[in-house]
């Protein structure tokens, strides 16, 4: 099942989304969102507390940048130092802004924040229109992709099992999809999904070293069990037909000393 997320800005509140609507995304699953920090070269005058908010309730916060046409490098300089080392989005959707304004700002961000996580917030229509669908996978390193459903959703369960494709900048999948609003007690706000575990989303962010693929357990599964089934092909190869005692023999041993070296290459425990 995804993982439910929502991004907000100083229109939840000015001065931070009340509390009240932060204690019902927790209750509803949220457990990420992404944050308006920035807009041109200003600063969204509720980023501190939302980010204050969102970690007091253990919801991963992850902060954006709304870019306007011209200046990009400023505005990336000025992003970068409003967010510290909170995993980052561009937003382009902004009428203007062209694939200069986009390829500057990544750069200079860079520059200015060489480690961490940088993506892009944008949908297909705004992507095309402004960039001329330019490939965006060198330049960052995941995609934000606004799609949203008809409906939006209430719980998780309203979610499709697979998420669109974002079919824009070169991106096969995406990290996160804006479906639409997601419907709270009391009014709505921008509803988002991951799809994946916590700790693909910590590491998909860089907030957490991902477990190298060899120690993952589905590839210890995934080994032993095609090393099983080779030793049970092996096991069952014709051998060809002699009567003699030594062939016999020969073929004997060889069958064991197969199976004993398929049996060495087993990784650990297949359940683990």
């Amino acid at each position: 099942m995804p993982i439910l997320g929502a991004d907000i800005s100083h229109y939840q509140g000015a001065t931070g989304m009340p509390v009240a609507k932060w204690d019902q995304l927790k209750e509803q699953g949220v457990r990420f969102v992404g944050i308006r920090a920035t807009i041109g070269r200003g600063r969204d005058s509720a980023y501190t507390a939302n980010v204050q908010r969102a970690t007091a309730r253990d919801i991963i916060p992850t902060a954006y940048h709304y870019l306007l046409p011209g200046n990009a490098g400023a505005q990336a300089e000025a992003f970068a130092g409003a967010i510290g080392t909170t995993p980052a989005w561009l937003d382009v959707e902004q009428t203007g802004v062209t694939k200069a304004d986009v390829v500057q700002f990544a750069k200079a961000f860079r520059k200015a924040r060489p480690k961490g996580f940088l993506g892009v917030y944008s949908s297909a229509y705004k992507w095309r229109a402004l960039t001329g669908n330019m490939d965006a996978t060198e330049l960052f390193d995941g995609c934000w992709n606004a799609l949203w459903t008809e409906r939006g959703t209430r719980t998780v369960a309203d979610l499709p099992a697979n998420e669109p494709k974002p079919r824009w900048g070169g991106f096969g999948d995406s990290l996160f999809w804006q479906f639409g609003p997601l419907h709270l007690k009391h009014g709505i706000v921008d509803g988002d999904a991951f799809y994946g575990s916590q700790a693909d989303l910590l590491a998909a962010l860089d907030i957490i070293e991902p477990t190298p693929l060899k120690e993952r357990p589905n590839y210890r599964k995934g080994y032993n069990a095609t090393v099983d089934a080779m030793l049970q092909a092996a096991l069952a190869a014709p051998i060809p037909a002699n009567t003699a005692a030594a062939w016999l023999a020969g073929s004997s041993d060889a069958r064991k000393d197969v199976a004993d070296a398929l049996d060495g290459l087993d990784l650990g425990d297949p359940a683990a």
